[in-house]
């Protein structure tokens, strides 16, 4: 990790230094320049414009959803998942096959529970037209 951050000031050195160590634990063959890059890319994905997207009337979109690749790479089944937010199982495999939208605060609810932060809610729930 030396090589990387030794031009920056030795308390950002110091906390780098221990993130990697951490991260190591988890990955030991991550690199520096790996974490450093992994980093850099959440960080920036913040200020990351979106591309441009055709404009939607309500009538023309469909709200899809990817669930059940969350669930998966949550480690959770969607009986845990359910219980964890107060829903019937039942109804949160409707969900996933799309026979219901979800609200706003569903939505966010179940971000929550698959360890998604809400500021990526449309990596599981996404606008597609009807008329494609």
């Amino acid at each position: 990790m030396n090589a990387s951050i030794k031009n920056l000031n030795p308390e950002l050195q110091n906390t780098l230094g221990e993130i990697f160590t951490e991260a190591r634990k988890e990955d030991p063959d991550l690199s520096d320049q790996m974490l450093l890059s992994i980093i850099v890319t959440q960080w920036l994905e913040r200020y990351r414009i979106p591309a441009v997207q055709t404009p939607l009337k309500k009538d023309d979109a469909l709200l899809k959803n990817d669930l059940r690749r969350a669930i998966a790479i949550s480690g959770k089944n969607q009986t845990e998942i359910a219980n964890e937010i107060g829903l019937d199982r039942t109804y949160l495999n409707q969900l996933i096959n799309g026979k219901y939208e979800p609200s706003m605060k569903l939505g966010l609810l179940l971000c929550r529970a698959l360890g998604y932060p809400s500021a990526r809610i449309e990596e599981i729930f996404f606008l597609s037209s009807s008329i494609e």
